[in-house]
Parts: structure tokens; sequence; C-alpha cells
């Protein structure tokens, strides 16, 4: 006999019980060093035969009534799950055996079980060996769930998942879960995947779209609350922004329609005289005409052009468009003209050109009118003259009455204005996207609690009129900006006299108190300048010889005298503490007293009517005003310019303090029409502000620190400056008061005693006071040697 339980006492004591039941008489014994013996009667005891045996049968009873096997211990078990799988094993074959007569004997090994025993009992164990290694061996089950599903018990069961975890052994589920499965013992499969179903329950997804503009912008910042309150409703929340960027138009000023702010048109445009055509791809380079030549072989030149590099040529970009060539009716030569100048103006705003040439299309080989090709062209690119963008139309030379016709046609359009283009801001239009997931019953409460939730979060306020008529179109941007830089949004109706901001609930408080405080300090501002504008207070600072007060004084002290006050007190801008009696107008300083007078000046009866303080107007060329000063300028400029504009400077302040001061001047009959040249840049501010004497100096000072003019126009243009937006210069005639004047020189910062001025007793006189002149008109040419 052989076999590992041949020396086991245990198996001995097994053949035993089985023979002691088939009432065969023997004994049965093993060791580890002798092995299993046993001992029986045998046959020949005749005294005995009731009791005897034979080996045949003893052999018969080991052979095919018991069992040995090996049973392999599962590999994919932990430690601990493989002694769970052999305590069970060991507990089957407790409970097997027949009144506490063991039946299988039952070995641990390091990787397996060795079993003896009878054959129907270690058929039994092997059974449900089988059966123990399936519920123990740890696998992956699918557990069936959608994705929405599978999201929602990651978003609201995420602790109760952790919980099963810990209460079930060798149970995963957040590994594989999103990718369809989880992981347990064979036995849990089906008790997890009911668990898994239970806590998903009948949840459905829905979406829900937030379009309230207002609450896109503070939308990201409020995801975190919003996901709260879905949580709070057993529902699952998830948010996608959608950003639409839009430009944001701000109203236009009345201000600025037909008066203030109306703008010269055409002066980015200009003329020039050259052949494109000879420009040609050869003379660009290899390079250049390889990548043309291509783009044309292979159709990439079609109607919405095809661009490449200037190559040796002296631009940067070359854009080739097609244009016909054969002779057209007039109606369609203009809209081919339209559209190919559309098309090129385009691509050039679109990839942030600053400049581009063309070429005057039908002046060459199709002998087109000149004058119908240059009210055609210039009035198309006339259209882009506010996009910062350069145009040249260069025409070919030796054509004269082509150049002729375009000239005209130029400075006729540079007589009109534009009308302005309202400032449009960029601004984020965000949309939401929510998708809930959860109970159908939950799911609708979630949602108007949300949309409860964002009616908190946003505003929208009524304010009072919009100061159209009050606010100049810088202010109304500023104040734009102000709000889009919060993700608010103003709003004018039609009619423009009402006025509402909406956004975000603080954002809109916020905006609110600035435009009331913005609105108020304009009001005041306008209020200050109106009286300036009705008149002038002024004190006596020696014997006839009077200053006036400030502009904020000035409507303070006319305020109080409108209402009929006897009295009015002040802080001067020496910090003293004054007060004027009204009645006998007299300023009073402690001991100090001296004389208050007011004075009534009337604007000019040419001017136009006019809404905020500062007007440029343009003149027609057939009037006699800009006969006037055109002479003036030509008489040392004529034949040294090829455009002029004429602008009147209307601006109320600034005249009625030269009146004033004019009023007591002493040699009022000393008023001249003197020449002030200057870059455009400077232009402006003189304009709004008057010749400021802190420039003095920029320009040399040699006849005195002031303000220099000249007699001469061409002397003053030495000062003037290319305009890099135009291409042109600005000159200013002003009405001086020269008064009595001296020889000047470069240490004088006020006119000596007894004098008004200083000169070089040819052509130049300087100026010490800011009233002492006043900008009458503005002159915008272009210079021939440009």
């Amino acid at each position: 006999m052989a076999g590992f339980w041949v020396c086991k006492p245990e198996a001995a004591h097994i053949i035993q019980a089985y023979a002691n039941q088939a009432n065969l008489t023997c004994h049965c014994d093993a060791s580890e060093y002798v092995g299993l013996k046993i001992y029986y009667f045998s046959s020949a005891m005749v005294s005995l035969k009731s009791l005897c045996t034979t080996e045949v049968i003893i052999n018969d009873i080991i052979t095919h009534k018991f069992l040995s096997t090996m049973i392999q211990i599962p590999k994919s078990l932990t430690i601990e799950s493989a002694d769970k799988y052999v305590n069970k094993l060991e507990t089957f074959s407790v409970q097997s055996c027949h009144k506490n007569t063991a039946r299988i004997l039952l070995i641990k090994q390091e990787d397996h079980l060795l079993i003896f025993g009878l054959a129907d009992a270690v058929k039994q164990l092997i059974a449900e060996n089988e059966k123990i290694k399936q519920d123990l061996s740890i696998g992956q089950a699918k557990h069936e769930l959608t994705d929405y599903q599978i999201d929602f018990l990651l978003g609201l069961y995420q602790n109760e998942l952790k919980q099963l975890e810990v209460q079930n052994e060798d149970l995963q589920i957040f590994d594989g879960i999103k990718n369809g499965y989880f992981t347990s013992p064979g036995k849990m499969h089906d008790i997890i995947k009911e668990e898994l179903h239970r806590m998903a329950g009948n949840t459905r997804q829905s979406q829900f779209s937030i379009e309230d503009v207002r609450f896109g912008s503070i939308a990201a910042t409020e995801e975190k609350k919003l996901m709260q309150i879905g949580l709070n409703h057993k529902c699952l929340l998830k948010m996608k922004l959608e950003s639409i960027e839009k430009n944001y138009p701000a109203p236009i000023s009345c201000l600025g329609k037909g008066t203030a702010e109306l703008i010269p048109a055409a002066m980015s445009i200009d003329i020039r005289v050259g052949d494109l055509a000879l420009q040609s791809v050869d003379m660009a380079g290899a390079n250049v005409k390889e990548n043309v030549g291509a783009a044309m072989n292979s159709g990439r030149i079609t109607k919405a052009g095809y661009e490449t590099t200037g190559g040796e040529l002296l631009c940067n970009r070359l854009f080739f468009l097609p244009w016909i060539t054969d002779k057209v009716d007039d109606i369609t030569l203009r809209q081919t003209i339209q559209t190919f100048f559309t098309t090129a103006m385009h691509h050039a705003l679109n990839t942030g050109k600053t400049s581009i040439a063309f070429p005057a299309l039908g002046c060459g080989a199709l002998k087109c009118d000149p004058n119908m090709i240059a009210e055609i062209i210039l009035d198309e690119t006339q259209r882009y003259a506010n996009y910062n963008l350069k145009i040249l139309i260069v025409l070919l030379p030796n054509k004269n009455e082509n150049y002729r016709a375009f000239c005209v046609k130029l400075a006729e359009l540079r007589q009109k204005t534009l009308k302005r283009n309202p400032t449009r801001f960029s601004y984020q239009y965000k949309t939401i996207k929510l998708t809930l997931t959860g109970l159908e019953e939950n799911l609708k409460e979630c949602w108007k609690v949300i949309q409860d939730y964002i009616d908190q979060c946003v505003l929208t306020e009524e304010c009072d009129d919009f100061p159209l008529h009050t606010w100049n179109q810088s202010t109304i941007d500023s104040f734009y900006r102000y709000c889009l830089e919060r993700q608010v949004l103003p709003e004018v109706n039609t009619i423009g006299d009402r006025f509402k901001l909406s956004g975000p609930k603080e954002q809109v408080k916020m905006t609110q108190i600035e435009f009331y405080r913005l609105k108020s300090i304009k009001a005041e501002e306008a209020r200050i300048a109106s009286y300036a504008r009705i008149a002038v207070w002024l004190f006596e600072i020696e014997d006839r010889v009077f200053k006036k007060y400030s502009l904020k004084l000035n409507a303070l002290i006319e305020t109080a005298s409108a209402n009929g006050n006897e009295l009015v007190s002040f802080r001067n801008d020496h910090d003293e503490e004054c007060k004027i009696l009204l009645k006998e107008r007299l300023e009073i300083f402690g001991e100090r007293k001296r004389r208050v007078i007011r004075r009534d000046f009337h604007l000019p009866p040419n001017w136009i009517a006019q809404a905020d303080n500062v007007v440029r107007c343009v003149l027609k060329v057939n009037d006699s005003e800009y006969t006037t000063v055109l002479e003036e300028f030509n008489k040392t400029m004529s034949g040294k310019y090829t455009q002029i504009q004429i602008e009147r400077i209307q601006n109320q302040r600034w005249y009625m303090a030269y009146k004033a001061y004019k009023h007591f001047f002493k040699h009022k009959d000393t008023e001249q029409s003197l020449f002030h040249g200057c870059p455009e840049s400077s232009a402006d501010m003189i304009i709004h502000s008057c010749f400021n004497r802190s420039f003095a100096g920029v320009n040399g000072v040699a006849f005195g620190v002031g303000v220099y003019f000249s007699t001469k126009a061409s002397y003053s243009d030495s000062y003037t400056r290319v305009s890099p937006n135009t291409n042109g210069r600005c000159m200013f005639l002003a009405k001086v008061l020269v008064g009595k004047s001296t020889l000047g020189n470069s240490q004088m910062k006020t006119a000596p005693t007894g004098y008004d001025s200083t000169t070089d007793n040819k052509i130049i006189y300087v100026t010490y006071h800011d009233d002492q002149a006043y900008a009458a008109y503005l002159i915008s040419y272009m210079r021939l040697d440009n």
C-alpha cells in the first residue's frame, strides 16, 4: 500500500470505523515508521470462522471503499481568504461525519490539501470545494448601471459605497465602477449588484438651461453653491458654460450729433501716383513667385482673395483679388468695385493691417469716366475712414485728368462730416447648461430652488434718464467701460429716456452708485460751465486791472446773485476766507477790500447753436468766413499744399474769458490775427484748454518764455508735424491782443512792465497771459512735400 495516509493514525481510525460498521473483525493501526497494519483472523482458523476474513476482502475495501486525493488551494486567494477556504472544507468534513465517526482525513500543506476517506465522502468534499472556491474567489462582475447612475452614486452615495467596502471584505467598487464593473468574491456578486441598483434607484437625468445673461458672469464662482443645492435635494448637478464674445455698443452722445463731435471724413484716405501693376510678382523674388504660381495652379486664388509675403517689394504683404477686365455698364462697374473694395477692406481689418494701397480700378485700359470712378472708389473707401486704416489710392502717372478728379472728390469728402460710429466693447455672453440627476420629484424641486437662488444673485435696476444730452462721448464710453468691466449690462431704450442696469446684484448696486455719483459730478460741472457762459465775475487786483474768478467760484457767485442773496462767502485759491457784498460789489478779506464787477458777453452771431462748451464747426468752401481765413493763409502758403480744411473753434468759456480780458485791455485796437503751428496731438489740447504757457520752450524761447505767434503762416508751418493718423498738418489762426510790444529775449518770463507782449520786431509775437489769445480757427492741410 502507498500514499500519504498509510502512516496516519487518523486514516487507520477511519478504516477501523468502516470495518466496525461492516461487522468486519479486524484491528487497524498506523504509525509514521511502520505504516498501516491491519490485524485480522484468517479463514484457516476454523474455530473462529465467524470472525475470519481474507486479505482479498481487506484489499478490496481499501481499494474501492476509500479514496485519497489532493486539492490545490487557489492562488488568487489572499492569506486570510485561504484560511477561510480551508476552514470551510474542514467544517464540511466534520459535518459529514455520522455519529461522531470521522469519515475524512484532511491535511493542509503549504499550497494544497491532502484528502483521504470514504469514497462518497471524499467526492462530496471535492464537490463542496468547487462551490467554496467559487464563492471565495475574487473576480469582476458587471453592475449594469448607466453612466448617469454611476455619476449619481459617486456624487451622492460616496460615503455609503465606502461603508459597503468596509463591511464586505475583498469588495472594490471605486476602481472599476466607471468602467462597468466591481470586484468582489463570487458569492457577493449578486448581493452587491442588487445593493448598487437599490442606491441608484429610479434615477433619471434632465437638462436645464439658464439663459439669464445676468447670471452668466458669476456662474463659475457660484458652481459650488449650485452643486450644494443639488446635494441637498439628493440630486447630482453638473454645469457646462458656453461663452460667446459679442460687441456691445455704447450710445452716442447727443452733444456730438451735428455739432461738437463730428469727425472730418476721409482724412485717412490719400491719393498717390504710381503703377501698382509694375510691382509684379517677378520683382518680389523667387519664393513669392513660386508661392503665387502654386496658388494659381491649385485654385487657391478665389474671390475671397489670397495673401502672401511682399518679398522684395516695398510692402509687407501682397493680397491678390480677382477683378473684371472687360468693359461693363456703369451699374455693374459700381457693383464690382464695391465688392472688390469691401472684400479687401474686410480682409485688411480682420488681419490687423494698418494701411492698404489700391489701384484706381477702371482708370487704365478700360478708360472709364474719371469722375465716376473717383466717386465710386472714394465713396466706398470713406466708409472705412474711422477704422484706423490708412487707405492709399494709387493713380497711373501722366493721368492728370484722373488725378484732378480724385483730388476734387477727396476735397469734397473732407468738407463733410462722418456720422460717429458707436464705441463697441467686447463682452462675454455666457449661457449655462445644467444636468440634474436624481428622482423625478427631487429634480423638479431642485430646479425650482436653483431658479430662486439665481433670482437672488442678479438684479435689474431702473435708473433715472440717461444723460445723453449732458454727457459727452468720452464720459459715456468711460461709464460703459466701467459697467462692462464689472459684468453689468447698461441699457438705454430707443427713446433714450429710460436707463437700466442688469447683472450680478452687488455689482449692479455698485454701478448704480457710480452712475449717480458721475451724474451728480457732471451736472455740477455743467451748471458751473453754464454760469461761466452767462457771465464772468472779476475782482480788481490794481487800479482798473481785473482778474476773473475760477469757474467754480464764478458759478457760486452767479448763483448767489441770481437768488437775490446779499452776501456770499467762500475760500479762494490762496486759502483765504473771503466774502462778497453783492449790492456793494465789494470783496472783503480782513482789512483788504477790493472791487468786484460782473460782465455779460454775447457770443458771435455766426456761431452755430451748441449744447457742449466746445464745438468744432467745419466751414464750407463757399462760406465768406472760409474765404477770409484761406486768403490769409495763402499769403505765404499758396501753392505749398494739396488739401485743406478749415474749422471754426467754438469754445464758449475760453471766448468769454478772452472777451473779458479784452474788455479791460488798455490797447483794444491792437488785436491781430496771427498763426500758431503745432502737432496734431497738441491741437486738441489747445482747443479744449487754450494756449498753455506750461509748454513754452518746446520750440525755443529766443524772444521770451511764452506762447509764440507769427504774422506769416509759412513761418508757423515750420513748427507743424505730420500726423501719423492723417498724414496731414494743422495750424491755428488766432485772435491775439498784442498790445504794446517790445523786443524780447530768452530771459523774459513775463512781459516787461508797461508792455503786453514781446517780439522779434519782424513777424513773431510772444504772449504771457492765457486769456490774451483765442484760437479762432484750425486749418488742417497736407503739404506738397509730405
